[in-house]
């Protein structure tokens, strides 16, 4: 693995569900995007011998490599911090869906593929100079970025517009042909699980390329929202206007596609006047020294519990569980981390969830007399505990809060 890919699904038992969904006719080593991105069509086909067209949640992984080897080759190049921001957005929504939250995780993989190409395909054009090709919002952000002009908030709100304001309807367009304008719910949880970790995200573009970017403020001409707000309202409004496109007559499509390319447009210069260096004074030396620095910092595991609170599938099971089983303080936190990263695949708990093979009901854990040592070690290295057990071993976020939980377990009180 890269180290990247070092952001490992914060998962125990679900780990190996997805191990076996990853692998999917995908054999041992995984395809390059190179080899799956000209069989990608925007209907999801599940026979298809393309893992990304065929929903694999090894999906994400193809997708993570090639933005980090993007990403690699962009060094301290302005454009990385998009990139960067890309990267990290991908791997929460691959533990979003190695935990079991989407409604159609398949869906949502072939989905991201389809969008993440649009992207792609920009860079691609920009770097080898078929700059008529480039949609001018794009155009924009990349030379606002080859220029070094803005401060790194600019950068990655540029790369935010032209990814979501522009490609993200069209993405919508192609990929969702149900009837009516209603959102998809996996689509709205995406906004909801982008819009609570957006400041996580963007605090690995801090800690690798600039470290101001989580101190600036949104330029007021966006309107006033926090980061993640502002994601979240933009793929709203990407939705609309994806469905509007969708189902529009022919004879208003030509119409409706010039304005979604005015607005990027329109979006990048101003976040290019609102955010540039100011002449004689500002330039981008400090930002650069730091990245020559900091570039290599490794990510933090995604982290999914503090979106728990905002998802329909987490929050009424930790309220309930915290009031039938008493939970306090980091057994809480440690509930809240057992749901999101997919224990419930595995394991059942006061009723929820399903056992898959002798997968153990936790409802009682705690009257087993175990102790919170003793599943801490379980969680970190499960055959070194139990010899034999399917649970795979992989570090876990949150593990020590998830031993408290298991602790706290005594039954219904």
């Amino acid at each position: 693995m890269t180290r990247r890919l070092a952001v490992w699904i914060a998962a125990g038992c679900v780990a190996a569900a997805v191990v076996s969904a990853a692998s999917d006719g995908a054999g041992p080593t995984l395809p390059t995007w190179a080899e799956v991105a000209p069989g990608l069509t925007a209907k999801m086909d599940p026979g298809s011998g393309n893992p990304c067209q065929r929903g694999d949640l090894s999906c994400f992984d193809i997708v993570a490599a090639e933005l980090e080897q993007r990403e690699t080759a962009l060094g301290c190049g302005h454009a990385a911090l998009f990139d960067d921001l890309t990267l990290q957005t991908n791997e929460q929504l691959r533990a979003a869906a190695a935990g079991g939250l989407f409604q159609n995780a398949r869906k949502v993989a072939h989905f991201d593929a389809w969008f993440v190409r649009l992207y792609f395909q920009a860079q691609d054009d920009w770097r080898a100079g078929r700059i008529a090709k480039v949609p001018d919002a794009w155009q924009i952000a990349y030379r606002e970025a080859d220029m070094k002009s803005v401060h790194g908030i600019g950068d990655v709100l540029l790369g935010i517009n032209a990814y979501v304001t522009r490609d993200l309807v069209y993405a919508v367009s192609d990929g969702f042909t149900d009837p009516g304008f209603a959102m998809d719910p996996d689509y709205l949880l995406v906004s909801k699980i982008v819009q609570r970790l957006a400041l996580a995200a963007l605090g690995d573009v801090a800690a690798r390329y600039d470290k101001t970017v989580l101190t600036a403020k949104i330029p007021v001409v966006l309107g006033r929202f926090g980061f993640g707000d502002l994601i979240a309202n933009w793929r709203a409004e990407a939705w609309r206007d994806g469905a509007a496109l969708r189902h529009s007559p022919k004879s208003r499509v030509a119409s409706l596609e010039r304005s979604i390319e005015l607005l990027a447009a329109a979006r990048a210069k101003a976040i290019a006047a609102a955010t540039g260096y100011v002449r004689l004074r500002e330039d981008s030396a400090v930002r650069d020294s730091y990245c020559s620095t900091h570039h290599d910092t490794p990510s933090k595991p995604v982290d999914l519990v503090p979106a728990c609170d905002f998802l329909s599938s987490c929050a009424p099971l930790v309220v309930r569980w915290t009031k039938g089983e008493g939970l306090r303080g980091r057994a809480v936190t440690g509930a809240k981390a057992f749901v999101v990263n997919g224990c419930l695949s595995c394991h059942t708990y006061l009723g929820d969830g399903r056992r898959r093979g002798k997968a153990p009901d936790l409802t009682a854990e705690a009257k087993r007399n175990r102790g919170v040592g003793w599943q801490i070690k379980l969680l970190k290295c499960p055959s070194c505990v139990v010899v034999g057990t399917p649970m795979p071993s992989l570090p876990l976020t949150h593990v020590r809060d998830i031993a408290a939980f298991l602790e706290a377990s005594h039954g219904p009180k």
